[in-house]
């Protein structure tokens, strides 16, 4: 007998707030195994979520996180895998698409701007998924899809015109230099998620990098269809990490 809606939602939900919290992914997939046992025995008996696990979800969750152990080690990898994979989606277009066999110059706009942005990516990417958990599916995807897409792509799109007004070059590199530095990032990017065991981000990195080359070879951002492409990017995302949520609960049962 498997769960039911109510109790697979209460399941994924409660497994995101405390890898949010920075728990061991282990002890959180051992925590859903048993929760979910007790959701099996609880709903044979005609009882619901709020029955087994009490009226507020998130203070159980915030409760139990408290008393579990934070994976320091495995949030610092997943903290650089993330910056290097965000690093090389940002710079790779620009190294080796959009300047080929021209030099790369940086303006110190985008040398403040864009770690600014990563930071607040970060945090929002967390505050997200934390704040989407224990919602309505409506809700949790309207929380996911503006912190994690809306917000960013303005930001970025703040900072390109920003740039674009006021930006002056700080330091430049060679054609050469630039297509190095882009193989280097798209290596090191690989390389970290194959050592995470985590080929989600390799996907990920292949589709998004796809996508620009798309734009770029059939001359679409030259074009008035060119304003899609952040938001066909960041939509991808969206549904990849959405995909893989679902894929991971499937696995687990």
């Amino acid at each position: 007998m498997q769960v039911s809606k109510e109790g697979e939602k209460f399941l994924v939900d409660m497994k995101v707030y405390l890898l949010t919290k920075g728990i061991k992914e282990g002890d959180v997939n051992n925590f859903i195994e048993d929760a979910e046992l007790h959701l099996i025995e609880g709903e044979k008996e005609g009882k619901t979520v709020t029955d087994i696990f009490g009226d507020s979800p998130r203070e159980y969750a915030e409760e139990l996180a408290e008393e579990m152990e934070i994976d320091k080690k495995e949030n610092w990898n997943l903290l650089i895998s993330f910056v290097i994979a965000t690093a090389a989606y940002w710079m790779i277009p620009e190294l080796v698409f959009r300047n080929a066999g021209k030099p790369f110059t940086v303006s110190l706009i985008n040398l403040i701007g864009y770690p600014i942005i990563l930071f607040l990516m970060i945090a929002g990417m967390i505050f997200a998924f934390r704040s989407s958990s224990f919602q309505s599916k409506l809700r949790e995807f309207s929380i996911i899809y503006v912190v994690m897409a809306v917000i960013p792509m303005v930001l970025l799109v703040g900072l390109m015109l920003l740039n674009k007004q006021y930006g002056t070059a700080f330091f430049s590199l060679s054609s050469i230099q630039s297509y190095i530095l882009g193989f280097l990032l798209f290596a090191a990017a690989i390389i970290i998620n194959f050592r995470l065991n985590s080929w989600m981000g390799v996907l990920t990195l292949f589709v998004l990098l796809f996508i620009m080359f798309v734009f770029e070879y059939f001359k679409i951002n030259n074009t008035e269809w060119g304003n899609l492409e952040p938001i066909v990017s960041y939509g991808s995302l969206v549904l990849l990490m959405m995909w893989d949520s679902k894929r991971q609960n499937i696995v687990q049962r």
